[in-house]
């Protein structure tokens, strides 16, 4: 195929328009003494040139959001390591003691650290080497303009419970990530104590499409409860704490539409003997059977419902 001489023009032209936009290597080249550039820096300059466009879905809690905050937050730092990298500096303040409100002492605690240790956190030697290494530059900085544009972003990103309580604490962004962690994401047993009440409160599957999603939803969140469930003492010995195959059936029960829930009871005591993973595929095989069937007994329905309709008239 060969190409004219105007499609070639056509495509200069596109590639010149768009290097000329923000953001474009035009752009930058002809801008870089705007005084109107300090307002794009970091957050501000990159959501201005549509950034917006990778940001995570909004979190508003666990239950509601269908998501753990765990697997939330490792997205937000996705992309706050591609957007702004000198913001995980502030994410990583936040995270090192959920348990402890912060403050300016937090901040300075942690900038003393890392001038004291040989180890230094890659998110801090980049925001050092950004102002000549000077560490009263960082630290005012971080107090008078980071640690607020952090907070403007995650007021961007949640909604609703987690909206509300980063809000709150306006205007720190380190603060706000606290509070986050120490709702959702706290080591603790109170973890799985949340992994728990989500699996308590999956609403059944409203029909046969329903079905697959809610299988697919308990499985994921019975691999998080089972990785946050802690040890016990037997014997003398520690011994990793399992969550039964029992309670992964009856939770399976539970979520499954009324129908299947009412063919599987019928099943009594093959029921009580099947393992949980044969629980799934006897329910994956009533989708698959009540699926195929469902397009046919809706019409048939429906027509019997027309021809009752019609000796009525």
């Amino acid at each position: 195929m060969t190409i004219s001489a105007e499609d070639v023009n056509k495509m200069i032209d596109d590639k010149i328009k768009e290097a000329c936009q923000p953001g474009g290597t035009i752009h930058a080249a002809t801008h870089t003494g705007d005084k109107n550039d300090k307002r794009k820096d970091g957050i501000a300059g990159i959501l201005s040139m549509k950034g917006d466009r990778m940001i995570p879905d909004k979190f508003e809690n666990e239950v509601k959001s269908g998501t753990l905050f765990r697997h939330w937050s490792e997205e937000v730092k996705s992309y706050l390591k591609i957007i702004d990298g000198a913001s995980m500096m502030l994410v990583n303040i936040a995270e090192k003691n959920p348990e402890k409100k912060t403050d300016k002492d937090t901040v300075k605690e942690y900038l003393t650290g890392q001038m004291q240790t040989m180890e230094k956190d890659k998110f801090f030697i980049e925001y050092f080497n950004k102002f000549d290494q000077d560490i009263e530059n960082v630290y005012v900085d971080v107090m008078q303009v980071k640690d607020e544009q952090l907070h403007t972003l995650l007021m961007y990103m949640l909604t609703g419970e987690a909206k509300e309580m980063v809000r709150n604490v306006s205007p720190s962004g380190i603060e706000g990530w606290r509070i986050l962690n120490h709702r959702w994401n706290r080591k603790t047993q109170f973890g799985a104590t949340q992994i728990a009440e989500m699996i308590r409160t999956i609403t059944p599957a409203k029909n046969v499409e329903d079905v697959y999603g809610k299988i697919n939803q308990l499985e994921r969140l019975h691999l998080e409860l089972q990785k946050n469930l802690g040890e016990d003492i037997v014997n003398g010995q520690s011994v990793k704490v399992v969550y039964g195959e029992a309670f992964k059936k009856a939770d399976l029960l539970k979520v499954v539409n009324e129908d299947f829930n009412i063919q599987l009871k019928k099943e009594g005591k093959e029921l009580e003997t099947m393992s949980y993973q044969e629980l799934v595929d006897k329910v994956q095989s009533y989708v698959r059977i009540n699926a195929k069937g469902k397009s046919s007994r809706y019409w048939n329905v429906r027509q019997r419902r027309q021809h009752q309709h019609e000796l009525r008239r």
